[in-house]
């Protein structure tokens, strides 16, 4: 499968991953690939979305955050599908980790940083207010 990344703009996807395995690691002077001896590391990787089953909530904040519209639905959000990738591009460390879960760099569109910021704040929000919930069933039992 040809992957690619959903951010608007972007050009990195798994052609470009494939050209660069083939070429002569520059650093090493070594092949690279599977048969190669080269370790650098890729240029970028491929993340896939959250499924809507594990985490839905997350899923959503990242559509939200990419932005996309759908051309079929007139202005709506734009449905990743199970191929859907974001590249390492647009991480604050590469990926998503436990402190930065969101896509956050390089959307390709106007106001992108205003779009992060309300998505971060809510996503706070909403984590402050499932803890709050949970010490007050803890309260009570």
């Amino acid at each position: 499968m040809a992957y690619h990344c959903a951010v608007s703009g972007c050009s990195n996807g798994s052609y470009r991953l494939l050209r660069w395995e083939k070429e002569r690691c520059q650093q090493c002077q070594l092949p690279r690939g599977k048969a190669g001896s080269c370790t650098c590391d890729p240029p970028f990787k491929l993340h896939p979305f959250p499924t809507s089953r594990k985490n839905r909530e997350l899923r959503q904040q990242w559509k939200v955050l990419i932005n996309r519209t759908s051309a079929k639905s007139r202005g709506k959000l734009w449905s990743p599908s199970k191929d859907s990738r974001v590249c390492s591009d647009h991480f604050v460390d590469g990926a998503p980790t436990a402190e930065n879960t969101f896509p956050t760099l390089n959307l390709g569109y106007v106001d992108a940083n205003k779009k992060v910021h309300r998505v971060l704040f809510q996503s706070q929000l909403n984590n402050e207010n499932s803890r709050q919930k949970k010490k007050k069933v803890n309260q009570v039992l």
